[in-house]
C-alpha cells in the first residue's frame, strides 16, 4: 500500500469513527511600529547677530514636545529620543523625552513626551541644524524619523569672495579615443570664517546662445572625492586651504571652435553669494 493511500485510509477511519481531526492552533499576532503624530520645538531659528558682543558659542535650551502613539497600546512605547544634527551631519547633542508629568512635561500619560535639550554650538557654524526625533517600542520597532529644522543665521553677514580663477585660455580637443582632463580652481575667502562657506560652484555658460551648459560642485577636499558622474578625483591638492577645484574630462567628440564662460560663485550659510568671477575659454 502506498503512503498516500495509507493517509486516505486513516482519514476515512477517523471520520467514520466520529473522531475529530487536529485543529490548527497557531496564533498570528501582528505588531505595529509606534508613530509620531506631531512634534514641535521651542526654537525654530536664531539670529547670531543678536547674541552679546564677544560671544563665541551659542548656549541655549530647547524644549521639544512629541505626540506619539502605538497601536499595541500606550505602555508599548519604551523611549522617545531626540538628536541635534549639525549642517555638516555631525551629532551635536542627544536627549530623552518623557511623559511623566515632571517639568518640562506638563501632564503624565497623555501621550505627549517632552524634554529639554541643552546645546552649545560654535557661533561661526551657521546653517540649518536638524532636531531628529524617533520613538521605539518593546519589540524594538522604531517610528519613522521626524526632523524639525533649526536655522542659525546672521543678518550682519559678510559675503564670501572668489579670486584667482585658474583655467586654461584654450582647451585643445584631444584626438579620437583620448580624454583630456582640465583642472579649474579658484581661491575662496569669507570674513565670517571658512566654515561659513556652504558651496562653491562652477557654471559653464554658452555666451552666444545665452544658456547654461552645465553646473558643477567644486571641492576643497585634497582630491579625496570621486566626483559624480565622472568618478574621478576633484583634482584639489590640499584640503581646507581655501582653494576649490574641479576637474573636467574633455572627450575627443567635444565640439571644436566654440567658446565658453567659466563662472565661479561661492554661497555661504546665510545664502549670500559672492560676486561671480569668470573667464572665457576657447575650445580648438
Amino acid at each position: 500500500m502506498t503512503k498516500q493511500l495509507v493517509h486516505i485510509v486513516l482519514f476515512l477511519t477517523a471520520w467514520m469513527s466520529g473522531c475529530s481531526l487536529p485543529e490548527d492552533t497557531s496564533v498570528t499576532t501582528e505588531l505595529y511600529p509606534p508613530v509620531i503624530n506631531n512634534a514641535a520645538a521651542s526654537l525654530k531659528s536664531l539670529n547670531i547677530a543678536l547674541l552679546p558682543p564677544g560671544s563665541t558659542t551659542i548656549d541655549t535650551m530647547i524644549i521639544v514636545t512629541v505626540s506619539a502613539s502605538d497601536a499595541n497600546g500606550y505602555f508599548d512605547i519604551t523611549s522617545v529620543a531626540c538628536s541635534v544634527i549639525s549642517p555638516g551631519g555631525e551629532l551635536v547633542e542627544t536627549a530623552q523625552l518623557f511623559d511623566d508629568g515632571i517639568s518640562p512635561d506638563s501632564a503624565a500619560k497623555d501621550s505627549k513626551y517632552t524634554g529639554a535639550v541643552a546645546i552649545q554650538i560654535p557661533k561661526d557654524v551657521i546653517g540649518t541644524y536638524q532636531i531628529q526625533l524617533q520613538t521605539v517600542d518593546k519589540s524594538g520597532y522604531a517610528s519613522t524619523l521626524v526632523s524639525l529644522p533649526l536655522k542659525i543665521f546672521n543678518t550682519v553677514n559678510d559675503n564670501p569672495a572668489v579670486s584667482n580663477l585658474t583655467a586654461p585660455d584654450t582647451i585643445f580637443v584631444p584626438s579620437a579615443g583620448v580624454t583630456e582632463l582640465v583642472k579649474v580652481s579658484a581661491a575662496v575667502n569669507d570674513a565670517n570664517g571658512m566654515s561659513d562657506i556652504m558651496s562653491v560652484t562652477l557654471t559653464i555658460f554658452r555666451p552666444i546662445e545665452g544658456t547654461v551648459a552645465s553646473i558643477w560642485q567644486m571641492y576643497d577636499d585634497g582630491g579625496t572625492v570621486a566626483v559624480e558622474p565622472f568618478k574621478i578625483s576633484s583634482g584639489d591638492l590640499v584640503a581646507n586651504d581655501g582653494i576649490y577645484t574641479f576637474t573636467i574630462p574633455v572627450p575627443s567628440d567635444t565640439r571644436k571652435d566654440i567658446e565658453r564662460d567659466f563662472i565661479i560663485t561661492a554661497v555661504d550659510q546665510s545664502d549670500s553669494s559672492s560676486a561671480p568671477v569668470s573667464k572665457r575659454v576657447y575650445f580648438r
